[in-house]
């Protein structure tokens, strides 16, 4: 009785795992869309991001806290045209639990994102790596649309 006990707490376990496995998403040129609060954060930018905070900028980015955390998978080259890779930047990293994602509005002001700070959202994108000491998140979220979410998570 104690090995049967013992094998159902093992196998629901494991059913339980995969219920709860993260979403997997790939980079730009592949679409997503994300739900989760715009918020702010605060960091240090030029001339040195923190080393001298009396005189490096005070730099705030919006970012989108994900209702639930994802895996960001880099696809790696194809060695097939100009393009051989999927993603910006040739050493763009797959990264998991990802629960925060910046946000970058290449159509400012159209979006408007500072509206939607402290707002539930659904935002649809393409996702690429950072590659600069300009970008505060590993990943960012190249905002194509920006809605009010209509449920709760």
């Amino acid at each position: 009785m104690r090995v049967f006990t013992t094998f159902v707490l093992l196998a629901a376990v494991a059913c339980g795992s995969q219920a709860l496995a993260q979403q997997r998403l790939s980079y730009e040129p592949a679409k997503v869309q994300l739900s989760g609060i715009v918020i702010t954060q605060h960091f240090y930018g030029p001339p040195n991001f923190g080393e001298d905070p009396k005189t490096d900028q005070k730099v705030q980015v919006l970012e989108l806290k994900l209702d639930a955390p994802v895996d960001v998978i880099a696809i790696p080259p194809t060695g097939i045209g100009k393009d051989t890779y999927a993603h910006r930047g040739a050493d763009a990293e797959s990264a998991y639990n990802v629960k925060r994602i910046g946000l970058v509005d290449v159509q400012y002001p159209a979006h408007n994102l500072d509206a939607y700070l402290g707002r539930r959202v659904v935002v649809s994108g393409v996702l690429y790596h950072q590659d600069n000491a300009l970008q505060y998140t590993t990943i960012l979220l190249e905002v194509d649309k920006i809605s009010p979410a209509r449920t709760t998570p």
